[in-house]
């Protein structure tokens, strides 16, 4: 790869809306880094009848002809309405350079494959043999989904095994979403006649799906282990914060998104074949199918390691610095945003704390540190964790001093409250900073009725986008008078002049020398009404990567409503560059 001069791997997936999705594009950001090699990630739609996606596809066409030296498919996203069938006739044209697919194994093309069936297996087996439920409903994936399939088979298998009929109308045939998981457990209770007593619990194709499933039945008053627990699959952030928190299969996104992204570019430099990788499944146990989650902050697991000289808790803290500074850095995992020797610093604020003429040290450095973490968009969870370490380790401390033992609880009560309002606060702003610029945008967008000068629509992301976390991006649409052409209307790169005229080739996706600097963009087609009306490529970095499916939809209806949108709009208008 040293003699390219900016390599260019592509990633093709259906949107970038789930967990499931950014844990995969993150794994793959992480290794090209490293390598100095860009991505490019290409959310074109659901190959096929793909509910309201499908018209996306167009910009697949262009595959061929992009200069990126390898490709990653999510083939199990892309082929879960279009079935196994769709994918070797959409990789073929592309197989002049490797390739290697993500969820779903294609016939002479390199895959990182996860078994989908042992997990849900494990996990419905656990629901028998642990909750003793009998009546174990299956919310399945979309009719076709060869990871349905699977994760399917895993089910029947589990029931197989611990001796229980199968019974049609406890599964139903669903999609991806968490409205699927909402109506799956309606079809369940009213078309289906089920009840709580009935029905035990319910296995679900995926987190989301489970999420929702949980969901309607808060709705419903029916209570989330009991009377019905509810498992899912994937493992995604949001399983582990939900109410209660989700059981479900960790299948390592962020590590199959690693494993491609290495397999790829070591091929692409060797000039060999892809080889396949295998990222192994392991169910992980939360409070959702009725267990209860083992406490992380119990002082009864303290081990033996108490302070030897001290006589004080403040000064055993200072003994005892180089390994409390372990314990927080462990509890940490090299995730603490936007700080540096931060242990050392908490450390000293509480000894410093202890001592009753400097009282709100510690909370002051902690609320500090937490956030900072966050504005850099660290996990708010790692700072819990981090306090759990820290409240052990000044526990084991106070031996030597043991009527401080009170007070240190009270300290570290008062840092999760704080932590709680420092979230909250944060989210509140967060939130209430993205609707704002966004609702900006949208106007600006809505302006466009029956106007062909696109120069607002300009001006308006320019202001806001940048503060969204999008430093740059370019909006085009197909030129009048040969649709391989893509007239620029929105452009911005850090400041950058446009690299060249005002038009690219379609195959250029919106890129053009400028962009192609960038190391990650995002490629979104732009549609309204079912047509195609162009294309859109932002840098990567959005505050919320969900931003980028919003504003493709904004774009798509400014583009459709201007004039000259409509003029040039009688179709499916941008299609490769004849070879």
């Amino acid at each position: 790869m040293s003699e390219m001069a900016s390599p260019r791997i592509a990633v093709l997936l259906d949107q970038i809306e789930s967990d499931y999705h950014l844990e995969i594009i993150g794994g793959v950001r992480k290794v090209a880094a490293r390598s100095g090699v860009h991505v490019l990630v290409v959310a074109g739609g659901a190959l096929g009848r793909a509910p309201a996606t499908e018209v996306r596809n167009f910009v697949y066409d262009a595959l061929p002809q992009v200069d990126v030296q390898g490709f990653i498919v999510l083939s199990g996203c892309l082929s879960n309405y279009a079935g196994m069938e769709s994918l070797p006739g959409f990789l073929a044209p592309l197989q002049n350079r490797p390739i290697i697919t993500i969820g779903v194994a294609v016939s002479g093309v390199a895959s990182v494959l996860v078994d989908n069936g042992f997990g849900v297996r494990k996990l419905v087996s656990h629901l028998v043999e642990v909750h003793h439920a009998t009546q174990v409903a299956f919310l399945r994936g979309p009719a076709g989904s060869l990871e349905s399939e699977a994760r399917f088979a895993g089910y029947q298998a589990a029931l197989e095994a611990h001796g229980l009929p199968f019974d049609a109308r406890l599964v139903v045939t669903g999609g991806l979403r968490r409205e699927d998981g909402t109506l799956g457990v309606a079809t369940l209770l009213d078309e289906r006649g089920f009840r709580p007593g009935t029905l035990h619990a319910v296995a679900c194709f995926n987190d989301d799906v489970a999420l929702g499933a949980v969901e309607e039945l808060h709705r419903r008053n029916i209570g989330v282990p009991q009377p019905i627990a509810v498992v899912g699959f994937d493992d995604i952030p949001t399983a582990q914060v939900s109410n209660p928190p989700l059981s479900t299969v960790k299948q390592r996104p962020r590590e199959q998104g690693e494993a491609a992204a290495r397999s790829l570019l070591m091929a692409i430099a060797d000039r060999r074949r892809v080889e396949n990788e295998s990222v192994d499944t392991q169910i992980v146990i939360r409070d959702s199918c009725g267990c209860r989650m083992r406490l992380q902050n119990d002082s009864r697991t303290l081990d033996s390691d108490r302070p030897r000289l001290a006589r004080t808790c403040r000064l055993a803290l200072i003994e005892k610095r180089t390994a409390i500074r372990a314990q927080l850095s462990r509890a940490a995992a090299g995730r603490m945003a936007g700080s540096t020797d931060w242990e050392g610093r908490l450390i000293d604020a509480l000894a410093a704390q202890i001592d009753s003429e400097q009282g709100g040290a510690f909370l002051w450095e902690f609320e500090r540190l937490a956030r900072l973490h966050q504005t850099n968009g660290g996990d708010p969870l790692i700072c819990h964790d981090v306090l759990s370490a820290l409240r052990l380790q000044a526990l084991l401390c106070s031996d030597v001093q043991p009527s401080l033992r009170p007070q240190l609880e009270d300290l570290f009560q008062e840092g999760r409250v704080l932590l709680a309002r420092v979230a909250v606060a944060m989210a509140r702003e967060h939130t209430g900073a993205i609707y704002a610029r966004m609702r900006q945008v949208g106007r600006a967008c809505l302006a466009q009725v029956g106007r062909s000068d696109l120069g607002a629509l300009q001006l308006v992301l320019e202001e806001h986008l940048p503060s969204l976390g999008i430093s740059a991006f370019c909006v085009s649409r197909p030129t009048a008078r040969d649709p391989s052409m893509s007239e620029i209307v929105a452009y911005k790169a850090g400041g950058l002049r446009l690299d060249s005229a005002r038009e690219l080739p379609a195959s250029a996706l919106g890129l053009d020398a400028n962009l192609a600097r960038l190391g990650m963009v995002v490629v979104e087609p732009l549609t309204y009404a079912g047509q195609a009306v162009g294309l859109a490529a932002f840098s990567w970095g959005a505050a919320e990567p969900s931003l980028y499916e919003e504003l493709r939809d904004l774009l798509g209806m400014a583009l459709y409503v201007s004039r000259a949108g409509i003029e040039s709009a009688p179709g499916p208008l941008l299609r490769a560059e004849s070879a």
